[in-house]
């Protein structure tokens, strides 16, 4: 868990911080732009970094960032993404991000996945309902029902269904369905069709090995 933890970043955007003793203070920054203090923080035992920022804005936001380097094109991060949120032992449920969504407090709540991190946020006028939040999101990495229960890993990968006897066995699943929706996205591939031709022969490759280099 300690291992996990220290390639864990957490940013609370809160009124208000509590920093104990664990955590030692490594930074101060002031922006004008955003009429904020930022307050950086380590904590001695995991390594994780915390990064606070004090404003007078009405919504409080939170954030957890995993780092996930991608192996590959399979998407597994992303399938991690989703089934990670299916509940834990302490949140028990069929699929905790319903319950963040459809019976909380919370104004906005999602994830998202990119090259090199796994990020889940969420934000809300209530300080009660974001620290529900982040505590329910440690109990899903501590302990989540995806490691007792493998059939929620096939709901939100790639599984075949068959809805009646005589009919099709098609392919599902929400990560499946997402990236399918994105590859026959037309409007992406006109973008990225026009990136070509103002690129020329330039050719962009995805680096796999690179994500994984200290530091990045």
């Amino acid at each position: 868990m300690k291992k996990l933890l220290c390639t864990l970043l957490l940013i609370f955007c809160l009124i208000g911080v509590y920093a104990s003793e664990a955590f030692e203070l490594v930074d101060v920054y002031e922006s004008g732009i955003t009429d904020s203090v930022f307050y950086s923080y380590i904590h001695k035992d995991t390594g994780l970094k915390v990064v606070y920022e004090n404003n007078d804005a009405g919504n409080n936001y939170a954030e957890l960032i995993f780092r996930t380097p991608m192996q590959d094109e399979g998407d597994l991060n992303h399938v991690f993404e989703h089934s990670l949120l299916s509940g834990s032992d302490k949140y028990p449920s069929s699929y905790l991000f319903f319950d963040f969504s459809h019976r909380s407090y919370l104004s906005s709540v999602n994830a998202d996945t990119q090259m090199s991190s796994t990020a889940y946020h969420a934000a809300s006028p209530s300080n009660e309902q974001i620290e529900i939040y982040i505590d329910a999101l440690f109990s899903l990495v501590d302990d989540p029902d995806l490691i007792h229960e493998e059939n929620i890993y096939r709901r939100e990968a790639i599984r075949y269904d068959l809805q009646s006897v005589d009919g099709p066995i098609t392919p599902a699943g929400t990560v499946f369905n997402e990236d399918v929706g994105y590859i026959t996205d037309e409007v992406r591939g006109a973008v990225e069709g026009g990136q070509g031709t103002v690129s020329g022969d330039v050719c962009i490759e995805h680096d796999w090995t690179a994500a994984n280099e200290p530091g990045r």
